[in-house]
């Protein structure tokens, strides 16, 4: 489970980087546009593990030869590591038939038992095994899930808190919001957007009519972008891949982006720039409190956004439409998240794969000494053995050679006659 997850990360990195590049080099600055392709982003990275089975299973890698496959071995290779040490086989015992139990008595089968037994120190050791420290790979799994149990349990606690809120607040007068998701509650010292609800602070009836209206539009552009949504799933992917530095980044840049657009719909609602500004110092000048939503003013990027707000070139240029850039761009993304998950091939070693060959000199080697030695048996008793085998029967003497000049027949008759003689 690890080495998937890390090879999802390393692949949602590359993919994030691809992008990146592309809209660096296409000089893409329009915020829509970026937040667009890095929401794209978050949501593949999200989906990388089952991309990837996918695309191991559609085999688009294997259609593309071009590509230099990337060997990113993530366990270590059996061949590498010393073999194991292995026990030497028992010893086999003579079984004890009844007859020898009857002819020797108890004494055969106690000399048999007490051979069979292991000493009592090996007796000891295999009863009282000694606490060992677990796998490398277990013990990867087991950090893996402790961290990302914790990140999601405190998500799940901010998530709760939300809706907490949310069904506690108070609706607002129609006169002050028609619609019926913008609420009013008194935990909270400034705007708050959850789910695609709006929570108001309790003073906002002392508020001027025209800080209520651009609260309004700021906290509506929040719920149009689906912002909490999206920083509900930049938090999960956080959790999940807390180990990569991706996770991070995307939830910092898609608030940054998301605080842009909502700074542009309040800054429309507004008079000028300045009195825009002046809002967003009055709520980040109150008492800091974690809000479960999307708050209006966070103190983190406060100074970049009254400096893109009072610079109007910086502002417009940020806002400014390229029809051609933003199509190449939002072609970019998919032609990315195909040479991340299939272009680039990343096979992991196994050590079930690669066996290691055992050496010669450990079949000749003798056995350990600390290997019990094997029982004596006993002969077995003469009624238990075979009969003996008869003597040979002595060769028949073979007849001497004839004389020169005598015929082989008579020669043969001569010697049966001498015999019978």
């Amino acid at each position: 489970m690890t080495a998937m997850m890390i090879e999802a990360a390393l692949r949602a990195v590359v993919f994030a980087i691809a992008v990146g590049a592309g809209l660096r080099l296409l000089r893409v600055q329009n915020v829509p546009v970026r937040k667009a392709a890095w929401s794209v982003v978050l949501l593949a990275s999200l989906a990388m593990p089952f991309l990837m089975r996918w695309s191991a299973a559609a085999e688009l890698g294997a259609r593309f030869a071009w590509v230099v496959p990337i060997h990113l071995p993530i366990r270590v290779q059996a061949s590498i590591m010393p073999p194991a040490k292995t026990k030497e086989p028992a010893a086999p015992v003579a079984p004890v038939s009844a007859l020898d139990a009857q002819q020797g008595g108890a004494s055969a089968i106690t000399a048999v038992s007490v051979s069979a037994m292991p000493e009592a120190g090996a007796a000891s050791t295999a009863i009282r095994p000694g606490w060992t420290w677990p796998a490398p790979e277990n013990l990867m799994a087991m950090i893996y899930l402790a961290v990302a149990g914790a990140l999601l349990l405190r998500l799940l606690w901010g998530l709760g808190a939300a809706l907490r809120l949310w069904m506690t607040a108070e609706p607002v007068s129609p006169l002050v919001a028609p619609e019926p998701n913008v609420r009013w509650s008194a935990k909270i010292p400034s705007p708050v957007t959850i789910g695609s609800g709006i929570v108001l602070p309790a003073n906002y009836t002392a508020w001027e009519m025209k800080k209520l209206r651009v609260v309004l539009a700021h906290e509506r552009s929040h719920v149009r972008q689906m912002d909490f949504y999206l920083q509900l799933l930049a938090g999960v992917y956080t959790a999940l891949f807390w180990f990569s530095p991706l996770g991070w980044w995307l939830r910092r840049t898609l608030c940054a982006l998301g605080e842009a657009m909502g700074d542009r719909a309040g800054l429309d609602a507004a008079a000028n720039r300045s009195s825009y500004a002046e809002v967003l110092l009055e709520f980040a000048a109150m008492p800091r409190q974690s809000l479960p939503g999307v708050a209006m003013a966070r103190s983190g990027n406060l100074s970049r956004r009254i400096e893109r707000l009072l610079n109007e070139h910086h502002f417009r240029s940020a806002f400014a439409l390229g029809r051609r850039r933003a199509l190449a761009s939002l072609l970019l993304v998919p032609v990315a998240l195909f040479a991340a998950t299939a272009l680039i091939r990343m096979p992991r070693v196994d050590a079930q794969t690669a066996p290691p060959a055992a050496p010669a000199a450990a079949a000749a080697s003798p056995a350990a000494p600390d290997a019990p030695a094997a029982p004596p048996v006993a002969p077995a008793p003469a009624q238990d053995q075979a009969p003996a085998a008869a003597p040979p029967l002595p060769a028949e003497p073979t007849p001497p050679p004839p004389p020169p000049g005598e015929d082989p027949a008579t020669a043969v008759l001569s010697h049966g006659d001498s015999l019978t003689r």
